[in-house]
């Protein structure tokens, strides 16, 4: 995901769905650009990175040093595979989740789906670059993005 897609999901999700959420989750969250960025958004008090690939992780904690002290203690920075990560504590806030699922198996989209749905509270806004298959979310609606290579990216919304 590209800063100019996420800043129009972002402010289509608070415009169209008056959705305003203080969390922000980027499974899959590479060199943590995408984190880094929506942790400088006012309104965004906790921002949950996780990644299962090392060295982009560690790109991610490095950029995410150069934050200042404020923003830079908004921001969760995780090595893991989602499945071995609790999400509970995140229940009482709104969440909006970026999951960059184009290199994630289906079964695993449709995993992660359920896990959301188990530790999340109703109503979190969920937007996959893959479309799930296991009717869990309500699907809001499918929008382009636009990337840097002027090119575009379908994002799917759905409603946990």
């Amino acid at each position: 995901m590209e800063i100019k897609g996420i800043d129009t999901l972002y402010n289509h999700l608070i415009t169209k769905y008056n959705y305003n959420p203080n969390c922000f989750m980027d499974l899959g969250s590479g060199k943590g650009a995408v984190c880094i960025h929506m942790a400088k958004q006012p309104a965004i008090e906790h921002v949950l990175g996780i990644e299962l690939v090392d060295e982009r992780h560690e790109e991610a904690v490095t950029l995410r040093d150069t934050l200042n002290e404020k923003d830079a203690k908004k921001v969760d920075l995780i090595l893991s595979d989602i499945f071995k990560v609790s999400l509970k504590k995140y229940k009482p806030m709104n969440v909006f989740i970026w999951i960059s699922s184009l290199c994630f198996p289906q079964e695993v989209v449709n995993n992660i789906f359920k896990k959301l749905k188990r530790e999340l509270r109703p109503g979190t806004i969920v937007c996959s670059s893959k479309t799930i298959t296991n009717n869990i979310g309500t699907v809001l609606e499918t929008i382009t993005l636009p990337q840097s290579w002027n090119a575009s990216h379908q994002a799917t919304i759905y409603k946990l």
